[in-house]
């Protein structure tokens, strides 16, 4: 999937010394949709940094309903991870009349690093975990993360899959 993606997947640079592995894809009649690489020494142990970044590309729907459908899935993960949901925010991304607004407009905007880059993210946090999204060149790039901190992360286009393909073979090797 991801060779076979019109895109190149987005990961955490040179900063996460960890371990590396693909956190998933997803096709639409046969066109690649997102890619998602994960960063974390053991993804079965919670009390480890895990971050996971997904880019999604708008292929078969329109880019306002991709990003929408992307803040919806962070915004359920938060919630399923911290049991913090502030009823802006729920209001926000569920609204009971019409999706014209903003999702995340009641999230927080923060500058992250993307291709070396200052990005703005709109992001949700609660101690140790946090939620990211910004959209940019037709994609929507989205950070989930727990003990890993957010003044650390620098997000880059990623070329080389040899360190995710490493990591996948050795999470693979592991007894959960």
């Amino acid at each position: 999937m991801f060779v076979e993606a019109g895109f190149a997947p987005i990961g955490l640079d040179e900063q996460w010394t960890g371990l590396r592995w693909f956190g998933g894809s997803g096709t639409s009649n046969g066109v690649v949709t997102h890619l998602e690489l994960a960063h974390g020494d053991n993804p079965f142990d919670r009390s480890e940094p895990q971050v996971r970044v997904r880019a999604t590309m708008a292929v078969d729907l329109p880019f306002p309903l991709v990003r929408w459908t992307v803040a919806r899935s962070l915004l359920q993960h938060f919630w399923r991870e911290t049991g913090v949901l502030a009823d802006d925010v729920r209001r926000a991304a569920f609204p009971r009349e019409t999706r014209e607004g903003d999702p995340t407009e009641p999230w927080d905007a923060r500058a992250l690093r993307l291709d070396g880059e200052p990005t703005e993210f709109r992001v949700l946090a609660s101690d140790d975990c946090w939620v990211a999204l910004a959209a940019t060149d037709n994609m929507v790039v989205s950070v989930q993360a727990r003990d890993w901190p957010m003044q650390r992360t620098g997000l880059a286009k990623i070329g080389d899959l040899g360190p995710y393909v490493d990591g996948t073979i050795e999470i693979g090797r592991r007894p959960t």
